[in-house]
């Protein structure tokens, strides 16, 4: 009997939706997961104890024979001397040169890029059939369809009749790019109303609104606020006395070329005048900078981070730098700072007066928040503009609540599970009724 198997391109923060699928099974409907990722041994232990069975690609390529690894090389080669016939150098060279972005890449260079490749994606396809011959594939489950593993596995399994879903991995504020014109997976889940709008491009998309199970550890600790803060205040040797501003970087610059490659630094000057001025002002203010660990990976990031800071006279007392406690920043914080992010929606969850600083993002795709929702907006990277909206969230009590008023009034819309903390449930069912069935 083959064994019945899901297929997994997703990242950690869904992980738990696989534990409470497999949690919630018979004890006579064991499954095999197959990753297309490396997992952590956390990750893995856990898997064991639900006495699920794992695999992964890299486990998969050791089963390939020599003979077999020589037809999928053989087979690449081909594909990639007909793609480099197909690739029209000459009218490249002559969009880029009107575009004002000369090609400097070589006949050679995107031949030797296309085989690679096509060599990873050729050997992952055999693979799938290699694979499919002993196993059942009842579901896949991705995070994104975009990057090549996902998107090929998706429409492999389209082909072979196999249910996909993706799973809605950011809020979904404003409309989608269009690389997102069409969803290739069968189903998605979503988190709220507002994402649905965003996401849905026609009425027949297969969008489910299920909530997000990331986002109830808010409701859980919103009722030890006072705890959190004195656990933070410990942490980062903050003075009881002083506001907390927590600013949530952007992503670096080389994850966001379709705009402008300088709102990292842009977005990280603002926030730094803005404290700066609070300061001149006689505020006891404290600055934390929370950055995500893909640019705390590059030493420049890091030091351009310190860099602005001293620009803006903001000593060691005034600010502190970090890539974790997220979480519990943003409950122990007076105000959060971020741009077109999921924090404004986490600071929602946590009843943490919120402001966004727009970019030219919202400018493509439609702005991220609405009057409504009780976010603040500072556009043209306005210091004095964000220094106010601080101030008058930290020092009047009217303003402060009155946006938290409809903060608290419109989260629902963003995350459905805001209050019921059902996410799991909602997405675990989803998976039970929309799998492959079982042969008789």
């Amino acid at each position: 009997m083959k064994e019945i198997t899901i297929l997994a391109c997703i990242w950690g923060k869904h992980m738990p939706i696989l534990y409470h699928y497999l949690a919630r099974l018979p004890d006579t409907h064991k499954r095999t997961l197959i990753f297309m990722q490396y997992l952590e041994d956390a990750t893995i232990t856990a898997l064991d104890e639900l006495d699920a069975k794992v695999l992964t690609l890299k486990e998969a390529a050791h089963a390939f024979s020599e003979m077999e690894k020589y037809e999928v090389q053989k087979d690449t080669i081909k594909t990639r001397t007909q793609m480099a016939k197909a690739f029209n150098m000459p009218a490249w060279k002559d969009f880029c040169s009107q575009i004002g972005a000369p090609l400097k890449l070589t006949t050679d260079t995107i031949s030797q890029k296309l085989y690679e490749k096509s060599e990873k994606i050729n050997f992952y396809i055999k693979w799938l059939e290699k694979f499919k011959r002993n196993h059942f594939i009842e579901l896949i489950i991705t995070s994104e369809d975009v990057t090549a593993i996902a998107r090929t596995t998706i429409l492999w399994g389209q082909k072979e009749r196999i249910p996909s879903l993706q799973i809605q991995h950011s809020p979904g504020t404003g409309r989608q790019p269009p690389i997102h014109n069409q969803h290739l997976a069968d189903h998605m889940t979503v988190y709220g109303e507002r994402a649905a709008d965003a996401f849905a491009i026609s009425p027949n998309e297969p969008l489910h609104i299920t909530g997000n199970h990331n986002w109830a550890v808010y409701t859980r600790h919103h009722a030890q606020t006072e705890q959190v803060r004195t656990h933070i205040n410990n942490q980062y040797t903050l003075p009881d006395n002083t506001a907390l501003v927590l600013f949530g970087t952007t992503w670096a610059s080389q994850l966001s070329a379709h705009i402008d490659q300088q709102i990292h630094a842009k977005t990280l000057a603002t926030v730094c005048h803005a404290i700066s001025l609070l300061k001149t002002q006689g505020h006891a203010v404290v600055l934390v900078i929370k950055d995500r660990d893909s640019n705390a990976e590059f030493e420049q990031e890091t030091q351009m981070a310190h860099a602005l800071a001293a620009k803006y006279g903001l000593t060691s007392d005034d600010f502190r730098y970090t890539t974790k406690d997220l979480v519990h920043l943003i409950i122990a914080a007076d105000v959060v700072i971020s741009s077109d992010s999921s924090l404004s929606v986490e600071a929602m969850h946590a009843l943490t007066p919120a402001i966004n600083v727009d970019t030219q993002w919202p400018m493509i795709l439609g702005p991220s928040f609405h009057a409504e929702d009780g976010i603040l907006s500072v556009i043209d990277y306005n210091a004095e503009q964000l220094a106010r909206f601080i101030q008058s969230l930290l020092f009047d009590p009217v303003m402060r609540k009155k946006h938290l008023d409809k903060m608290q009034q419109h989260v629902g819309f963003f995350n459905a599970s805001a209050t019921t903390d059902k996410a799991l449930d909602n997405i675990t069912d989803l998976m039970k009724r929309i799998k492959r069935p079982l042969p008789a």
